[in-house]
């Protein structure tokens, strides 16, 4: 049951990005990035590409998630994305490391034609916060694939 409300609490979050949803309705700040290396591929985002925003975490009311998402443009009309979240994010204190194995972060990487990939393992880490947001991230999703060297960093 808790994988069923993980994925559509995924799945809304992806919605977002498609529908453009952002920070308070602003627009994006340009000074947005995010990169990982993804299998053998250099994966690069920056500016009205990179989006964050919080929203309730709808398996807790209580508890707010973190949303950072990124998309890479890979040709042919095709986009790729990398999206984290932190289900149980406090913005009075968010600096630590949020596991993927424990629930308490999810990955998401999507090649472009081949459909959301989930990370079965890894982190997200929060070095720094306040009106910046930073950190790193890796994780290996369900079809092998290693994501490494993942680092954001968000105005919010």
């Amino acid at each position: 049951m808790k994988r069923l409300f993980t994925c559509a609490f995924i799945f809304i979050g992806g919605l977002s990005l498609l529908l453009g949803c952002t920070k308070n309705g602003a627009i994006p700040v340009p000074n947005n990035t995010m990169s990982a290396q993804i299998g053998t591929i250099q994966f690069n985002s920056t500016g009205n590409d990179v989006k964050v925003w919080t929203a309730a975490n709808l398996l807790d009311t209580l508890k707010t998630a973190f949303f950072i998402s990124a998309t890479m443009d890979v040709g042919s009309n095709v986009l790729s994305y990398v999206q984290i979240v932190i289900l149980d994010y406090d913005n009075t204190n968010p600096v630590g490391t949020y596991s993927v194995s424990s629930s308490e972060a999810i990955g998401v990487y999507n090649a472009g034609l081949s459909g959301e990939d989930f990370f079965i393992d890894g982190s997200v880490v929060i070095t720094e916060s306040g009106s910046i947001i930073s950190g790193t991230f890796h994780g290996t999703t369900q079809s092998g694939i290693i994501i490494s060297n993942g680092t954001f960093s968000v105005e919010f």
